[in-house]
């Protein structure tokens, strides 16, 4: 695509256009009065539309402008609307097409579609000298740490045109930090040296200029665009620079300055090849940002580099390297193709700029970090052509992760008893149809040698070594009858042996049954092998029973005691013991003695707890109450009172009218709750101010005995925490979701406390010859006292108090 005609442009006072719904209150409002005058009172304004420098303008002046592009996309262009899309960064237009007529058109119909939604385009440039240019203007800052950031991080340069200028003035920062020089600590005599002469540069650079264009005016439509990327490292800093070649129909080629980067290098020291390799990296990012970006019907890219190492490791597809070395080689394989990759050397690569720090005339009058190097204007049968030899790893590089082997020699016969003396093989020795080593060793009893082939393991493989196992564990256990069938076979009617493996013997040999079936081979439980076996068997059937592995297993196997050797099998299967154990039992405590004491009077011991908010109304509000419980811990009586807030005072008053009304208590015990702790406190100072005269003695015969639950330990309160919810119960069925006032509050509470009173704590006989269940009204009242029906809230009446 042809990039020689472009405009920018700017949306006039965009915020203040867009105009704030009425229907939203109070949205972008301010208070005003005179100044001075306190008893002036203020008045509220207004905005009616979006402030200039507001939090929300930005994104809210962006969504009108595109809501303007996606209401008028059926009468405009595509590429109009998608200008307005894509093109502006809030108010900001910045296009470029393939020719100066089509620019023409595009700003006549961008004003048109903006000026339908309210917006007018201003700030048109005109493009006398197409490039830009830096006008750096040191500002006079402290020579220490905090100065020199500032002023480095004032230059503005987002596509790296300075790149190699600014990296020395980095390095500088980076050599104070490992000093530990302050922010503020004045820097040292030869730093501030080095860091005049780099400030006295900068103001140098008023002639310097990059053309804007990527293509030369006349060059044509490009038929090849391809994206080059050079990138080096030192022990100073690595970088990379990235170029856009382009090819036009005679031949011509163009190469235009698309981006760079230049890092210092850390603060730990990593070696050279690292660095290399961390600097490919970034120049294949670079290229992932650049190709999404370019609106250009791109080839491939070419990436170049001074290092044999970095083309080693991402060429090589077979060695494990070291993680630092795997993620960049993962990074770069991920994203290119070992063919993009090629080497220049280190006077041809321009990167080396960014990695060394370019000399400040050099830069500026060299260009070969703008204008990139001379041989890509050449042919590409031109291009340097250095072939790697091999692309091999030297055997000695550090980077290779060394992985250690370790042969055995052993005899057969050692081997085989190392596999029956195994206890902790998870799965068969005997069938691993997965395990392939790269060579195996069979056994020639004909020859008495061994003969080694390279080859992968076959279904003849395992089956020869499974009747070698198999039958060094018979002979194992059942020598005596293994000698009997070989001097004897007529003589032993119950088993046969065939082939060297001890099998069942029976009158099946003319059934169409498999010859496993028909002959299985004995094992004893005790083997290991029949573990083992077993095991993979019931795995095979889904851990699916007892059953159903035996019913496997006497297809090829018959082991002595299967019953007990499966039942085994399946108790320390781990599988099974997750999936069918039996749920943990948690061990009950034991019960406080205050639960146990059945002569005490009712509310001798008592548990308290909190429990709400409740919404009441107070002339034109609504205000919280909380229900404060208290449970008698012998006969489960409940006493509920009704607290205004959760200070400690609240608390104490409510402790105060249950005593008051209930009579002694000796112990009361509460959640540990910030206020019920400062209850304590405060209730026993409340005590010391009674404690006059004849009421000290009183109190000091009758004290309360105070105990906390555990903190965060709710379940300590189970006796009350049941009872709450017996309570919310009672309250949402007959409150619906009604407020009451506190009058109303205080009545239901005393009527939700008669109906938890009247209830069974004995179990109810269906005998009607049976006494009446005990419930706590029998110990309070001596008899049951039916509670009366709770009163109904009509909501008709909230509205008949007001008249």
């Amino acid at each position: 695509m042809d990039l020689s005609g472009s405009f920018p442009d700017s949306i006039r006072s965009q915020s203040q256009i867009i105009i704030i719904i009425k229907s939203v209150p109070k949205l972008c409002g301010f208070s005003y009065g005179s100044y001075g005058d306190v008893n002036q009172k203020t008045v509220e304004h207004r905005m009616l539309v979006h402030l200039f420098g507001a939090t929300s303008s930005p994104s809210c002046s962006s969504f009108a402008l595109k809501r303007v592009a996606e209401d008028n996309k059926n009468s405009f262009p595509h590429a109009i609307t998608d200008t307005v899309k894509r093109n502006f960064y809030v108010d900001e237009c910045l296009k470029a097409l393939p020719s100066d007529q089509e620019a023409i058109q595009l700003v006549t119909d961008l004003s048109t579609i903006c000026h339908k939604g309210g917006f007018h385009l201003t700030k048109w440039w005109y493009v006398e000298n197409d490039a830009f240019k830096f006008n750096i203007k040191v500002k006079e800052k402290p020579q220490t740490r905090r100065g020199m950031l500032s002023v480095v991080s004032s230059i503005y340069d987002p596509l790296g045109f300075l790149a190699p200028l600014t990296l020395p003035a980095k390095c500088l920062l980076q050599e104070l930090c490992k000093q530990n020089h302050g922010w503020d600590q004045l820097i040292p005599e030869a730093t501030s040296e080095k860091w005049l002469k780099w400030t006295s540069d900068l103001v140098k650079l008023a002639d310097f200029k990059v053309d804007r264009c990527i293509k030369p005016i006349n060059f044509g439509k490009p038929v090849h665009a391809q994206l080059h990327h050079f990138s080096d490292a030192s022990d100073y800093g690595y970088g990379t620079v990235s170029y856009l070649r382009l090819t036009n129909k005679r031949g011509e080629v163009s190469l235009a300055f698309m981006m760079g980067r230049a890092r210092v290098a850390p603060l730990k020291n990593i070696t050279i090849p690292r660095m290399e390799l961390t600097a490919a990296m970034l120049s294949v990012k670079v290229d992932k940002m650049l190709r999404a970006e370019l609106q250009l019907l791109l080839e491939n890219s070419v990436f170049w580099t001074d290092s044999q190492a970095v083309i080693r490791y991402i060429a090589n597809e077979h060695t494990r390297f070291h993680t630092f070395i795997a993620n960049r080689v993962s990074t770069i394989r991920d994203n290119t193709n070992v063919s993009q990759w090629k080497y220049v050397a280190t006077k041809l690569n321009p990167a080396d700029d960014a990695s060394r720090a370019a000399v400040f005339n050099r830069f500026v009058d060299g260009k070969r970090w703008i204008q990139g190097p001379t041989f890509l204007l050449r042919p590409m049968s031109e291009w340097p052509n250095a072939h790697m030899k091999s692309h091999a790893l030297n055997p000695d590089d550090p980077e290779v992760k060394l992985r250690k082997a370790v042969a055995w020699i052993l005899k057969l016969k050692s081997v085989l008893q190392s596999l029956v003396k195994q206890r902790k093989e998870k799965e068969s020795c005997v069938n691993r149809p997965y395990t392939r080593p790269q060579s195996k060793v069979t056994h020639s009893q004909q020859m008495g040698k061994k003969a080694i082939s390279e080859q992968h393991i076959t279904i003849d493989d395992l089956e020869m070594a499974e009747k070698c196992i198999i039958g060094f564990c018979q002979r194992q256990i059942f020598p005596e009858e293994m000698t009997r069938l070989e001097m004897a076979p007529s003589g032993v009617k119950r088993s046969i042996l065939e082939d060297g493996i001890l099998r069942v013997g029976g009158r099946l040999d003319r059934s169409a049954m498999p010859q496993q079936s028909k002959h299985p081979i004995i094992l004893s439980k005790n083997m290991h092998i029949s573990s083992l076996i077993l095991r993979q068997i019931h795995e095979n059937v889904g851990h699916n029973g007892r059953n159903h592995g035996l019913s496997q297993l006497h297809q090829k196997y018959w082991i002595t005691g299967a019953n007990a050797a499966v039942r085994k099998i399946i108790s320390k299967c781990v599988v099974c013991r997750r999936i069918r154990g039996r749920p943990g039992e948690q061990k009950m405590a034991g019960l406080p003695v205050e639960r146990l004491i059945p002569d005490n009077s009712p509310f001798t011991n008592v548990g308290l707890h909190y429990f709400g908010p409740i919404e009441v109304k107070k002339a034109r509000s609504l205000v919280k109450r909380y229900g404060v419980i208290f449970t008698c811990m012998s006969s489960r009586a409940v006493h509920l009172e009704v607290a205004h807030s959760l200070d400690t005072d609240s608390c104490i008053n409510a402790i105060r009218r249950f005593i008051s009304r209930r009579g002694r208590v000796e112990h009361l015990r509460l959640d540990n709750g910030t206020n019920l702790v400062g209850a304590e406190r405060e209730l026993k100072k409340a005590l010391l101010t009674l404690n006059q005269h004849q009421v000290q003695d009183s109190l000091l015969q009758h004290r309360v005995k105070w105990s906390f639950n555990p903190p965060a330990a709710s379940h300590h309160g189970g006796v009350w925490e049941r009872l709450i919810r017996m309570v919310r119960c009672i309250l949402c069925s007959v409150l619906h979701q009604q407020t009451l006032d506190d009058e109303g509050l205080c009545t239901v509470f005393c009527e939700v406390e008669a109906i938890l009173n009247s209830r069974p704590i004995t179990t109810v006989s269906a005998d009607r010859h049976d006494l009446e269940a005990l419930t706590p009204n029998h110990i309070l009242l001596l008899n049951t006292k039916p509670a009366l029906p709770p009163g109904l809230f009509q909501k008709s009446d909230l509205y008949a108090r007001r008249h």
